[in-house]
């Protein structure tokens, strides 16, 4: 996972647990797909 997605789950504050589980049901790039989607960009 880039530094880039780690600095957006830090300012969603999100638990660890919850972002190793998106870890590993998603790709990075589905990652960065879904972030940007839930965030409007």
């Amino acid at each position: 996972i880039s530094s880039a997605l780690l600095e957006v789950f830090d300012g969603l504050d999100l638990p660890n647990t919850k972002i190793v589980g998106l870890q590993n049901l998603l790709s990075e790039k589905e990652m960065t797909e879904k972030i940007s989607e839930a965030l409007g960009l």
